[in-house]
């Protein structure tokens, strides 16, 4: 084109030349940006990676919410579940967790709704509750047994339910009193790293028993114990370092870091809004609203703290 325009051979050699050079440079500027978007989507998990090699690695934990994932054990290790149920509304995946636990107990009224709302849940035809509440018998109910039904605890009874009367003990709650004889069970005593206990029936209802059940889990954080309810998944981060590996196809994207035992210097990397060394308190600022980012979540912590996620509305072949 140059030639046709009377620039001369050379001219045009010139620009060519010169064309070569601007696309070899504009590849290097493209390879560049691809280079840099690659650093910045490893940033995070390089980060998080650095972080814990600062740590002792046998003093990190890792906590795997697999109690309702939608394949056996998928991405934890968890060999053993105990399934505890109290005495509020039950959420629709109770009947997926039986499944899964090797122990079920009822604290105290859980019993009751237990009996009262499997067959809801289940989806079963009025003809068949008695079946359905057969198949569904928990292997302790514990507590002081003010709220138990006499009709419950005779069925129960009959179908082979132990049932503890604790009514000695009025400083500890029904959950508290359950806890305790899980935690001191020797199959959770051989295998306790391997343990996870899902508590439903406990988030809802009156404030002070919510918080009593929050108490709970701060005094047996060595246990991996989650409480549940149909929106939400509760669990304690104690005090260290922790990696939590959230079941993304079933929480999130939202969570919070909630000081539920006093001021906590924490920090966070895989959130929306990660902490660096953030004190967090009451009065003062607590991570709610925060966003999932990442498969797993680095968590320190000076203080045990309550690590909450939302949970997603499981389909009917995940309820099943």
């Amino acid at each position: 084109w140059l030639e046709l325009r009377g620039g001369g051979a050379a001219h045009a050699e010139v620009v060519r030349a010169t064309g070569c050079v601007i696309l070899q440079a504009q590849l290097q500027v493209d390879a560049g940006r691809t280079a840099q978007r690659r650093i910045e989507g490893g940033r995070a998990c390089a980060l998080s990676a650095l972080l814990l090699s600062q740590s002792s690695m046998d003093s990190v934990r890792h906590l795997h919410t697999t109690l309702l994932g939608l394949g056996d054990d998928a991405g934890g290790g968890a060999r053993l579940s105990c399934l505890v149920i109290l005495n509020f509304t039950l959420p629709r995946f109770t009947a997926r967790l039986w499944e899964k636990a090797t122990m079920r107990l009822c604290a105290d009224g859980g019993a009751n709704h237990l009996y009262d709302e499997i067959c809801a849940i289940v989806g079963c035809r009025e003809e068949d509750a008695a079946d359905v509440r057969r198949r569904y018998v928990p292997d302790i109910i514990k507590g002081d047994l003010d709220s138990l039904r006499p009709e419950v605890r005779e069925f129960y009874q009959k179908h082979g339910t132990i049932i503890t009367d604790c009514s000695h003990d009025q400083d500890t709650t029904d959950l508290h009193k359950v806890m305790d004889y899980v935690a001191g069970h020797d199959l959770v005593q051989k295998s306790i790293d391997d343990v996870q206990v899902a508590i439903v029936g406990g988030l809802g209802g009156r404030v002070d028993h919510m918080m009593a059940n929050f108490s709970v889990l701060c005094r047996f954080e060595k246990l991996c114990t989650f409480l549940l309810s149909d929106e939400c998944l509760v669990t304690m981060i104690p005090a260290g370092v922790s990696l939590v590996h959230p079941d993304l196809m079933l929480e999130g994207p939202i969570c919070g870091l909630v000081p539920i035992a006093g001021p906590a210097k924490v920090t966070t990397r895989g959130l929306k809004w990660n902490l660096d060394d953030q004190m967090l308190s009451f009065g003062e600022l607590v991570s709610t609203s925060n966003e999932i980012r990442e498969s797993e979540v680095y968590i320190k912590t000076d203080q045990k703290i309550m690590w909450t996620t939302s949970l997603q509305r499981l389909t009917p072949q995940a309820d099943s």
